[in-house]
């Protein structure tokens, strides 16, 4: 059995194996395990206390009986990559205490924990021999940063069209503008709202295609988007008639999708094919004029006015303070004690800690079909459970608590789980989905609101994720953001203008955080699974006296050639999925942003000086 790229063989337990007739010179080798203990940080075991010597351990042939159906589950959960053969063990059916705890020290039967401490070590040992180097670490972080002031590039990282119609309007806070918003950027719906509450002079347009959409529900998301935004806009006192002058919703009639015309839907041959049907006539429904507002900025653009206006402030407490407050206001006041309940609950029943570091697990439904799936861009902006587990491991050694918060890496349905990381440490405070846990938190400001009082009761350290539109408004409340911005991630500009003005601070890493062309966790399972049947049906295949490894082979070779297509899929899926590493120099510059609350360019820069 081959797990995490290493070899496992768990043997039928036997009277010979059993502890009563273990030598003391095999001792040794029982409990060397999966691991070794003096080469690598530990996990506590999660279904064992600490191992008793095997000579205090009581004798007999039981034991061995007790964990065959235990061990055959276990082994048949680390080849499928799915706990849930282990399931019935949670009750009467589980092996005694004192046989798990021989097992947990015995090389023939494997605990999460174990495994665990192999996942890390594997990662740990990739992230030394094929991680970024010093020097490359630290070239990765003056991507879109200017070295004159030290700070993201400011309106360069706009669009080529947007920035000219910037350059050319002498304070955008006083004067018309005009954004517009695809209705399937649901991550952005926030952000506008803060911005149109800080730049009154904004107008918003959001479009959908119902002909070439992006997301199935990409029409429905631009009606929610209308909705949400005009009751945010109506909470903090804008009158109905700003809101109807501002706000409008748009449909597309082109034939391609809007994710394609992100630098030309200005274009007249694009204009035309826009039909304002909620909101006063957007402009973008006209041909284009001179007037600043007859342009419309992509929505990107609400990222470099919410930066100029922090500079303006030249006071990031002061700023955080500020957006405090309209966040707040948006809070319905007769929800606000329920929350603060629901924020001291939750702190007691996770056992959260001070001072805690939140890691943000970015998630969503791998498999089809499920309504909204996530797509191939999606998943590259997904954690990778290795990088994860060596960001924790690293926060562990330097004795900063953890918390778990996000998505997290499971997903349950009906009939089904999809698990991308079914060995994690399920001992840690875990937020994850915290959402669902109201009726009230449903609602993002809601949940800004939620976040700000359990970082400030529990003096909470810093957030951790992949970029993510979910950990934006937490940056902008003052809270230390470090956000990994993988190299090859989409739009790698788009959050410059935020470095050294905003808490969002962004580490730029050599390897995907998330997942190439869909190969995830979930999709080697499946594979896995193929596989084990492609053999058996090829073993069946094979006439009496004939099972030997080179007919086997032959079998496979010539009458199964899909079953060695799917191999080297899942050896490549495998190598990808195991490449999501952090080298020691990315790991211990993020150590330094959690601590100093700087972004990483500044750091480099000021060990390179």
């Amino acid at each position: 059995m081959q797990v995490f790229n290493r070899k496992y063989v768990i043997p039928n337990p036997s009277s010979g194996n059993s502890p009563a007739k273990n030598k003391p010179a095999d001792k040794k080798a029982q409990l060397s395990g999966a691991t070794s203990a003096g080469k690598r940080q530990t996990v506590k075991s999660q279904t064992a206390q600490a191992t008793p010597d095997h000579d205090d351990v009581k004798q007999g042939e039981g034991k061995g009986k007790a964990l065959v159906g235990y061990k055959d589950a276990l082994s048949r959960s680390l080849v499928e990559g799915d706990d849930k053969h282990l399931t019935k063990f949670q009750n009467s059916f589980r092996p005694t205490a004192d046989t798990l705890q021989w097992a947990s020290s015995s090389p023939r039967v494997f605990q999460y924990a174990d495994i665990l401490n192999d996942f890390r070590q594997q990662a740990a040992d990739n992230g030394r021999l094929y991680g970024a180097s010093e020097k490359e670490v630290s070239e990765n972080q003056e991507a879109w940063i200017d070295k004159k002031t030290g700070k993201g590039i400011l309106s360069g990282t706009l669009w080529p069209h947007d920035e000219a119609v910037w350059n050319r309007i002498s304070d955008i806070k006083t004067q018309p503008s005009s954004v517009f918003m695809p209705g399937y950027a649901v991550g952005d719906r926030y952000s506008a709202i803060l911005t149109m509450l800080l730049y009154p002079q904004m107008k918003l347009t959001i479009g959908f295609s119902e002909k070439q959409p992006v997301l199935p529900a990409e029409k429905k998301y631009a009606m929610e988007a209308f909705e949400i935004i005009t009751d945010a806009l109506k909470k903090s006192g804008v009158s109905q008639g700003d809101i109807d002058k501002r706000l409008s919703v748009v449909r597309y009639d082109g034939d391609t999708p809007l994710n394609t015309l992100s630098s030309s839907f200005n274009n007249p041959e694009n204009r035309q094919n826009f039909t304002t049907v909620l909101g006063e006539k957007s402009a973008i429904c006209e041909p284009q004029n001179d007037a600043p507002e007859s342009h419309l900025f992509h929505i990107s653009a609400t990222t470099v006015m919410m930066a100029k206006h922090w500079e303006d402030n030249d006071d990031p407490v002061r700023s955080g303070g500020e957006i405090r407050k309209l966040v707040y206001g948006l809070v319905n006041p007769a929800a606000r004690a329920e929350l603060d309940q629901l924020v001291d609950k939750t702190i007691a029943e996770t056992g959260l800690k001070d001072n805690s570091v939140f890691l943000w697990k970015t998630n969503k439904p791998f498999e089809n079909p499920v309504r909204d799936a996530a797509s191939a861009r999606q998943k590259e902006a997904f954690a990778n459970p290795r990088m994860f587990e060596l960001i924790q491991s690293e926060l562990e050694k330097q004795g900063k608590p953890v918390a778990f918060i996000g998505d997290g890496f499971r997903n349950d349905y009906k009939n089904r789980v999809e698990d991308r990381h079914p060995w994690e440490n399920r001992t840690v405070p875990d937020l994850s989905k915290f959402w669902q846990k109201s009726g009230l938190l449903k609602e993002r400001v809601n949940q800004w609101y939620f976040l700000d009082q359990i970082m400030n009761k529990t003096k909470g350290k810093a957030f951790i994720g992949v970029r993510s539109g979910a950990l934006e408004p937490l940056s902008l409340l003052g809270h230390n953001v470090v956000y990994l911005e993988p190299k090859t991630l989409f739009t790698p500009e788009r959050h410059a203008p935020w470095q050294g003005r905003i808490p969002y601070n962004r580490l730029i890493t050599q390897a995907s955080a998330g997942y190439i062309n869909n190969n995830t966790e979930v999709e080697l399972k499946n594979l896995r699974k193929e596989i084990v049947a492609d053999n058996i049906k090829a073993r069946l295949s094979l006439g009496p006296g004939d099972g030997n490894e080179k007919t086997l082979i032959k079998s496979l070779s010539d009458t199964h050639l899909a079953g060695r297509d799917k191999t080297d899929r899942h050896e490549t899926i495998a190598n990808n999925i195991a490449s999501g590493i952090l080298s020691p120099a990315e790991l211990d510059l993020m150590m330094k942003m959690i601590d100093t609350g700087k972004p990483a360019h500044a750091l480099t820069n000021a060990e390179n000086s």
